[in-house]
């Protein structure tokens, strides 16, 4: 009878088959060998009509790297490492609700809620940490992927393994620039790349050109990793610009977060609103934060028009924003 378990040694894989047999009260006609062709390869149709539809579900939810690891352990080293559910699923649950709770509480990302009360150091500390057991969750992710490629097509799992983590690290440093699909936006975006290209040897950009409304929405899911974008003024007010970089701004597609930020252009709108030289100093601290210090983002160029005029026409109205000019008043002298 063929038999599945993880281990290639064979001497294991001879007293597991003797205690199945022993187990099952099945009559040993002849010695229990396991050899490495006992495992008979499953057709991939068979296989699907046995799972159904259940093992991809749970690929889904859990990750396919968790699957293929915990399906490995168990068949190694059966019941023992059940006890590992127990600290594993309380670290779980203390995690999300505390972040719910900070995130909740205070209004903010819980790095930044972090920061904010106890310092960058703490910060930095807490964010490594999530990134590191992020990135180890990802690759291990990736590699139960590739470990499961030996199933379907009958690779060493190491290969299959090796071949999803070259897939990531690919997708990785190969950036997507995303740029709307209209001229101006094709020829901007083929300056960036050449440029960036050029001067930073081994990057790759990829421009990924979109109609208005799915440009948007991508922007919106933030789905890409470098984006191509421009606006005007709506109002004369300073906020209708520095409001569209805080912590949790609608607009603020780049998910830029710094409280620091954040504070300053809450105290110009607010506290210091009826002090014009306080507010614009506050303004002008947010900027320098927000251009020089972070570079959240990269001023290219300032649109411009130009008009000929004949000078015995008077009375034009000129505006900083929305129409920029208005002939309401205009005369010829």
């Amino acid at each position: 009878m063929p038999i599945l378990i993880g281990k290639n040694d064979l001497k294991i894989k001879e007293q597991r088959c003797q205690l199945i047999m022993e187990s099952q009260k099945i009559e040993q006609v002849e010695p229990c060998v396991v050899t490495k062709h006992t495992v008979e390869k499953v057709p991939l149709k068979d296989l699907l009509k046995k799972i159904g539809p259940s093992i991809i579900l749970t690929g889904i939810v859990l990750g396919p790297g968790s699957i293929t690891t915990a399906a490995m352990l168990g068949s190694d080293y059966g019941y023992k490492m059940l006890w590992l559910l127990i600290p594993i699923g309380f670290m779980g649950i203390a995690f999300m609700m505390t972040t719910y709770r900070i995130s909740v509480m205070t209004n903010m990302p819980t790095i930044a809620a972090i920061r904010h009360y106890y310092g960058k150091w703490a910060a930095r500390i807490v964010g490594i940490t999530t990134f590191l057991s992020c990135m180890f969750f990802t690759i291990g992710n990736i590699s139960g992927t590739g470990a499961g490629m030996s199933l379907v097509f009958g690779i060493d799992w190491r290969l299959g393994a090796m071949i999803m983590i070259v897939a990531m690290l690919y997708c990785y440093f190969s950036n997507d620039f995303l740029v709307s699909d209209d001229d101006n936006g094709k020829k901007i975006s083929e300056f960036i790349q050449a440029q960036l290209q050029e001067h930073l040897s081994g990057l790759t950009i990829t421009i990924t050109p979109q109609p208005k409304n799915n440009l948007n929405q991508s922007r919106r899911d933030k789905n890409y990793e470098l984006s191509l974008s421009g606006g005007i003024a709506g109002s004369s007010d300073l906020d209708s610009y520095f409001n569209l970089y805080k912590t949790g701004s609608a607009y603020n597609y780049g998910a830029y977060d710094n409280a620091e930020y954040t504070t300053l252009v809450e105290k110009a709108r607010t506290r210091d609103a009826n002090d014009p030289n306080q507010q614009f100093a506050d303004y002008k601290q947010a900027e320098e934060i927000l251009l020089t210090q972070d570079a959240a983002q990269v001023p290219l160029y300032q649109s411009a028009s130009n008009y000929l005029i004949n000078p015995k026409i008077k009375g034009i109205a000129y505006h900083l924003y929305g129409d920029y000019f208005n002939l309401r008043g205009a005369y010829i002298e």
